[in-house]
């Protein structure tokens, strides 16, 4: 899709931005760039040879569904009736093929000259049509695509070569996603396969910023290694609201496409480290005061220990209460569950990472003698490395086979049986 504002009139594009989109061919081309609406020329044979959905576009294989008024219906027409009138119908109300007056009709065998019968109706007329081909090329309406990734497309396929950009164009480095949108829809990653090492150089760093769209470039281009390490990184970085994908990407705003059943297993595994770390935070509030089951009065004594090192039990009150104070400012008390949470499993670690330092703040109530701060007492201390030690832990993967399939499908179609990695 161009990103340009479509909500006012795109205004025609200067003789020097057609000329752009002009190549030697048959077909009227019709495209948006930079916020111009685009009247080019194309090869309609060198566009269905690059992209069977092009050819699709130029011939459609539904000749019949079309305006009845069109020439080339009535020529159809005429074509279709000029064949019928070479036809027989027998007594059974089918037609038969008229042998040709040259032919001895008693010397032809069924198996040297099978006759094709078709019953005189709806069905024999679409038979007779589907047999006329449609030779003339309809024009291409591609003015929802990004103009930019398009005319490199058009240039390739046109052999423009000497306008393609190369590996140290930066600014074409950002244009990526939207060239593998156009790969995508229209089944032609092939195209692109000489420039694709240049374009993919520093794919590594590139995907850091942008992961949700590098996700799909990779599915698009069959990077296998950066779709799994994309896809790690977005199970910490996406969250959920609404049943909607969020992604904290810097503070960005970014559009992306989603391969089939990735962000359900990517939400699948972002709800089990949300659950490693609600786990851990509610196990040590409930060291202090246990909210599940009932506790009967002889087991209260010691269920109830003091945790505090100097057994003051003004010391645990302050410390449970500040955590459940801190928690309830977080949204986390009563206890929620992973699904109930929206936001990404960084920004939980980083708002109970940060409990320790509150924590202790607050704790540093007792200044008088046999007090001190009780920093020792904090269950929470060295909370934010724990909960990093056991995330590194999980290794969770959300790639799953079906998506090892299709990027291995995809590496096949630009000639690689197996990943190289781009040096």
């Amino acid at each position: 899709m161009d990103e340009s504002d479509t909500s006012s009139p795109l205004k025609p594009a200067d003789a020097a931005t057609n000329a752009k989109f002009t190549f030697d061919g048959d077909t009227t081309l019709f495209a948006t760039y930079k916020g111009q609406e685009v009247v080019g020329l194309v090869s309609s044979s060198a566009m269905s040879l690059a992209s069977p959905v092009w050819k699709k576009f130029l011939f459609p294989p539904f000749p019949l569904i079309q305006d009845t008024n069109d020439r080339d219906a009535n020529d159809k027409a005429g074509t279709v009736a000029r064949y019928a009138e070479e036809l027989v119908t027998g007594n059974d109300g089918t037609a038969t093929e008229r042998p040709s007056q040259e032919e001895d009709d008693s010397a032809i065998t069924t198996t040297e000259r099978p006759h094709k019968k078709t019953r005189l109706d709806g069905s024999f007329q679409q038979t007779l049509t589907s047999h006329v081909p449609n030779h003339t090329p309809k024009p291409l309406d591609l003015r929802d695509d990004d103009g930019e990734a398009l005319l490199v497309l058009l240039r390739i396929v046109h052999l423009r070569f000497q306008n393609i950009p190369g590996p140290r164009d930066l600014s074409w480095r950002s244009k990526m996603f939207e060239m593998a949108v156009l790969c995508d829809m229209y089944d032609c990653v092939s195209l692109v396969q000489p420039w694709l090492e240049g374009w993919l150089k520093d794919e590594e760093d590139a995907s850091l910023w942008s992961p949700g769209q590098w996700l799909f470039i990779a599915w698009v281009f069959g990077r296998e290694g950066i779709f799994r390490t994309t896809a790690v990184t977005l199970i910490r970085k996406m969250g959920f609201r609404d049943g909607e994908p969020q992604i904290n990407n810097f503070g960005r705003k970014s559009r992306s496409y989603w391969p089939p059943g990735i962000i359900e297993s990517i939400n699948e595994c972002r709800r089990k480290e949300l659950k490693i770390l609600l786990d851990h935070v509610y196990s040590v509030a409930n060291e202090f005061c246990p909210t599940k089951g009932r506790i009967e009065w002889a087991d209260a004594e010691t269920r109830f220990k003091i945790k505090c090192r100097d057994k003051k039990p003004t010391c645990d009150a302050v410390t449970y209460g500040s955590l459940i104070m801190r928690l309830t400012e977080m949204g986390l008390w009563p206890e929620r569950t992973p699904e109930e949470y929206p936001r990404s499993v960084d920004d939980l670690e980083r708002s109970l990472g940060n409990l320790d330092r509150r924590l202790d703040h607050l704790h540093d109530y007792a200044s008088g003698p046999g007090y001190g701060t009780h920093w020792d007492c904090n269950p929470i201390k060295f909370l934010g490395s724990k909960m990093r030690t056991m995330l590194k832990e999980s290794r969770l993967n959300p790639v799953l086979a079906s998506h090892r399939n299709h990027l291995s499908a995809q590496r096949a179609k630009l000639g690689r049986s197996f990943e190289e990695p781009f040096s």
